[in-house]
């Protein structure tokens, strides 16, 4: 994962890197505004001592990153940031590291859960439209949502895919057409249903 962290204190930023690289992160610091240029990140962490413009643009450069204050929240910054979810959470310094690891980490998994289920959403959609609908409807749906196809690969594994297909749609298909659908035999079917406890 890809970080910013925006941070003054340069004891603190240096601690912060060390231990993020070591989590497997890539880091980048700035500690003025000045050396920003605009590459796209995962994770900001922006600290609340510096001016408030900077964190206005900061915020603002950045609306699908997570967003991380350092520092006291005051009812201004609770109001105008977190309670709009332009920002996801904060820590109050001192704070400790672990605690923001926690934090990061948590967002990170939520964010890759949210994805993996809008790709599977997007993918029960494709199947019961395919049903319903012809050819045209089913390559309108797929230019709408190519970013969850482009995704997909990412996030199932073939195991998955067949599980939560089988559970979508065990109701509504045969076994017959269920495994038809998913380019199996009925025997190999019945294979997948016990390995993956359906």
């Amino acid at each position: 994962m890809n970080i910013l962290i925006f941070e003054q204190e340069i004891y603190l930023q240096q601690k912060i890197i060390l231990r993020l690289q070591d989590e497997g992160h890539e880091c980048v610091s700035l500690s003025t505004i000045d050396d920003f240029d605009g590459t796209a990140y995962d994770t900001i962490l922006i600290s609340l001592d510096i001016k408030r413009d900077d964190i206005n643009f900061l915020v603002q450069s950045y609306p699908k990153s997570t967003i991380i204050f350092l520092g006291d929240c005051d009812e201004i910054i609770y109001k105008e940031y977190l309670g709009t979810n332009k920002v996801k959470d904060y820590v109050t310094k001192p704070f400790s590291i672990d605690e923001l690891i926690r934090k990061i980490n948590h967002y990170d998994e939520f964010n890759r859960l949210k994805t993996e289920n809008e790709t599977l959403e997007y993918y029960c959609n494709f199947l019961e439209k395919k049903d319903s609908s012809d050819e045209n409807d089913i390559a309108n749906l797929a230019e709408e949502n190519f970013e969850a196809i482009s995704n997909f690969n990412c996030i199932l594994t073939i195991d998955n895919y067949i599980k939560q297909v089988i559970v979508s749609f065990q109701n509504k298909y045969s076994d017959t057409e269920l495994s038809s659908r998913l380019g199996i035999n009925r025997k190999t079917l019945w294979v997948k249903r016990n390995k993956l406890n359906i």
